[in-house]
């Protein structure tokens, strides 16, 4: 799957095909890709078994380490998925390289946009999807095109004319990974109960009441860590899907967008040396 053998599309891409390019990349490239979650993400699996454990806040310590972590999981996806779009097998190893040596700016953007995004989210909800939305290329800009940091925020913003729209396109993203999440931990939920009598969560919940079954259910998601730690197994495992989405809406930006400043170069070139002649 490369782009000089792709046909690029004058329309603008939807965010479903977005996802569809997705599923085809995920299944061409899943070894590459299931290697670096497991490699990124196995710690935070142990991490959550111990804060679903030791913590009353439980689910929320998971969900906090996810917000966390889960762009230096997203860089990685980028790094590999600009690479082998264009024809450049990277593997594991080289992915992580190519982390590791901008890990300080990759920090310095995640602490600075994290932050950015829990003042929005703490002020008001909208507010909080807007700033993430400000950073939603970053990693794209730092690590496919080499941008300094100084000018990471410049290059992004350029890429997000037509903000609503991206808006939009971001939040059925964010709609259509929980929607996945919901449906493969309740397959992986039944699978484990019908093949090894061990239930994860629905087999463990009283029946005989539904008062006592909705306080089980809650109180199991949130603090259980059998429960806790499979549902942050089931977000990593879907997460490719998502953020090959994402990558796939940058692609389609940047091509439309800079194809677009090309020919009107190009056109203000024709007119100038046309009054030349």
């Amino acid at each position: 799957m490369r782009v000089e053998a792709a046909t690029i599309p004058i329309r603008e891409r939807t965010i479903g095909e977005c996802h569809d390019l997705a599923f085809v990349f995920l299944r061409a490239q899943l070894p590459t890709l299931l290697g670096l979650i497991a490699i990124l993400a196995t710690p935070t699996l142990f991490a959550a078994w111990w804060l679903a454990s030791e913590s009353d806040t439980g689910l929320l310590s998971v969900a906090f380490l996810y917000f966390m972590v889960s762009p230096l999981v997203g860089a990685a996806i980028v790094v590999a998925a600009g690479h082998l779009v264009f024809g450049d097998a990277i593997g594991v190893r080289g992915t992580l390289g190519t982390v590791l040596r901008r890990l300080p700016a990759l920090i310095t953007v995640l602490v600075i946009s994290r932050l950015a995004i829990l003042a929005g989210a703490f002020a008001l909800v909208i507010p909080g999807v807007l700033i993430v939305l400000r950073f939603a290329f970053h990693f794209e800009a730092m690590l496919l095109e080499r941008q300094p940091l100084s000018q990471v925020g410049r290059r992004t913003l350029s890429l997000l004319r037509g903000f609503w729209k991206l808006l939009e396109d971001f939040l059925r993203t964010q709609v259509y990974h929980g929607v996945l999440i919901v449906t493969i931990f309740v397959l992986v939920d039944r699978g484990s109960e019908l093949l090894f009598d061990a239930p994860i969560l629905a087999g463990r919940l009283p029946t005989d009441s539904t008062g006592l079954f909705f306080d089980s259910l809650v109180d199991h998601i949130a603090h259980d860590p059998l429960v806790v730690t499979t549902l942050l197994a089931v977000t990593w495992l879907t997460y490719p899907a998502a953020r090959l989405a994402w990558f796939f809406r940058y692609l389609d930006v940047r091509i439309r967008r800079e194809c677009w400043d090309l020919e009107l170069d190009f056109k203000v070139e024709a007119q100038r040396l046309e009054g030349v002649s």
